[in-house]
């Protein structure tokens, strides 16, 4: 708010800016309203996290079209020059988590690896697996990594690694919406080299899915 409150004075007041000082302004107001976004839209999806149904999905079909949207619409990985892929190493079978759900968590973690890799050679990798029975999203980065002494708390509300440009719930939604339908929410990190964020959610039977939906149509 401060730097909107700077260009609101260099256009009310007397005299014109040098362009230098317009565009530095100009930038600064430009990240602090999508820090305003970002906090909006924290904010509603924290908000809805126990309104949706439960529904059955391929887990890697859909991670791959999330992962293709995202890597057409988030800006934020072409000015980087951010390399974004999608793995999927077989295995996975459906899961009980709504679409939007499951997007909300891809979004989030890619979100979070954008702002830890390096703007030159920054690599980011999603990855679906099936291990025991329970399907996995891995999100792998290579940035600089989260210290030892506030890894268990990077899922707590209002924690955030980014001072002055995290909202601090975006990986608290992560582990909401991980405990509403039964997965689990994990993290690694080896600082200086990068973290990877494990998701994981219990398989589900076609059968089961399907009797979940009215009168047993799908």
């Amino acid at each position: 708010l401060s730097q909107l409150s700077k260009v609101f004075y260099l256009i009310s007041h007397a005299g014109s800016p040098s362009v230098a000082s317009a565009e530095k302004h100009s930038a600064a107001a430009k990240r602090a309203l999508k820090r305003m976004g970002d906090l909006i839209r924290q904010i509603r999806e924290f908000d809805v996290i126990t309104q949706s149904k439960h529904e059955a999905l391929n887990l890697a079909a859909e991670v791959s079209a999330i992962v293709a949207e995202l890597t057409t619409h988030n800006a934020e990985l072409d000015l980087k020059g951010i390399k974004l892929e999608f793995v999927d190493q077989g295995g996975c079978a459906l899961v009980s988590v709504p679409r939007i759900k499951l997007f909300q968590i891809v979004d989030n973690l890619v979100r979070n690896a954008v702002d830890a890799v390096p703007e030159a050679g920054g690599s980011i990798l999603v990855r679906a697996s099936a291990e025991r029975g329970r399907c996995v999203v891995s999100v792998l980065d290579n940035g600089h990594g989260i210290p030892a002494d506030i890894r268990d708390r990077i899922f707590d509300a209002d924690f955030t690694t980014k001072p002055g440009k995290g909202t601090g719930l975006g990986l608290s939604i992560v582990r909401g919406i991980c405990s509403e339908f039964g997965g689990l929410a994990s993290v690694s990190s080896i600082e200086g080299s990068g973290t990877v964020v494990r998701i994981d959610f219990p398989s589900a039977r076609q059968d089961d899915a399907e009797a979940d939906l009215p009168g047993g149509l799908i």
